[in-house]
């Protein structure tokens, strides 16, 4: 089939909610978490707000949230929107299981948090005085979770930790500015990361207090950060360079990118970035390599090492598998 076919396909089949001024583009075959797997390609949402983040527990159990609360559902067959009782953004979702999903966002009248228990979304309170919207969410395979966000300079810390039944304050040792924007976990609960949209980034080992990392070269962190089944943290910058720690400091890697890089996953070998216009890029065998997809501005990436999703701008759903 032509490009052309292709792209008509794709008008076809996604009539309202798809970016449609790009023709879509065979990218490279992927091997290592994504084996199979040969194309981006647009998914029908069924929504045009903004989708801000993804994540999913497997292939039939994939949560994505957005602009005035939108949470859409993926169980295997489509996209299914899901009420959660809230118009403020949401800017974050991290996925356990079917029966147990966490979104995190907020708007000017505050924070906001919810929870989902297979059925419904419901508000979890937060001991959060500060107004600033929780930006991200994390948790582990039992029944911890992270939330982050808030800048910390008016006193309220800027990340909570529930441990299955109450909340725990984590500080930061004072003033903290930048806000936090993301948190993830390595192969144990026991280590956690932190990023800003600013210089910092902080990594954290129970017991002890999160240690600050700066950026390379001066740089700023993008706001967006994973961390691989190994323990490795890979991070966006403020534009197309994507951070790695090695050992002690961040260093910069060069992904083909020619726009902004928004949204970063990591696997076991391979990491994913994605961005505005489309930048596509997956680390694998220790180099970047682009990969096409439709034009259009992606802010979160998420795999589950057969199939990568990417969401983005005006209900924009990006689909990498068979």
């Amino acid at each position: 089939m032509t490009r052309r076919a292709l792209a008509a396909l794709s008008l076809a089949l996604c009539p309202s909610a798809c970016v449609y001024d790009v023709e879509l583009v065979r990218g490279q075959p992927v091997t290592g978490d994504d084996a199979g797997v040969t194309a981006w390609r647009a998914v029908e949402s069924g929504v045009t707000q903004g989708l801000r983040a993804v994540w999913g527990s497997g292939p039939s159990d994939v949560w994505a949230v957005g602009d005035g609360g939108v949470a859409l559902h993926w169980d295997g067959a489509r996209w299914t929107t899901v009420a959660t009782g809230v118009t403020a953004t949401l800017y974050g979702v991290w996925v356990r299981g079917p029966r147990d999903a966490w979104a995190v966002g907020g708007d000017a009248s505050g924070p906001v948090a919810l929870r989902y228990d297979g059925a419904r979304w419901s508000q979890v309170t937060v001991p959060a005085r500060d107004r600033e919207p929780f930006r991200a969410v994390w948790g582990d395979a039992d029944r911890e979770v992270w939330v982050a966000g808030g800048d910390a300079d008016d006193g309220d810390p800027p990340a909570w930790e529930w441990d299955g039944s109450q909340w725990h304050a984590e500080s930061f040792g004072g003033s903290l500015s930048p806000a936090l924007t993301a948190v993830a976990g390595g192969p144990s609960d026991d280590d956690l990361w932190f990023a800003t949209a600013g210089p910092l980034a902080f990594h954290k080992v129970r017991g002890a207090s999160p240690t600050s990392t700066s950026a390379p070269g001066g740089a700023r962190f993008g706001g967006a950060l994973c961390v691989t089944p190994a323990g490795g943290a890979w991070a966006t910058s403020e534009g197309a360079t994507v951070f790695r720690y090695e050992s002690t400091a961040w260093v910069a890697t060069a992904p083909p990118a020619t726009a902004p890089l928004r949204g970063v996953w990591c696997g076991a070998t391979t990491v994913w970035a994605v961005g505005d216009r489309g930048q596509t890029a997956r680390w694998s065998d220790g180099q970047w390599r682009a990969e096409s997809a439709p034009d259009v501005s992606l802010s979160a990436v998420w795999s589950d090492g057969s199939v990568a999703w990417a969401v983005g701008a005006r209900g924009a759903v990006l689909r990498l598998g068979p």
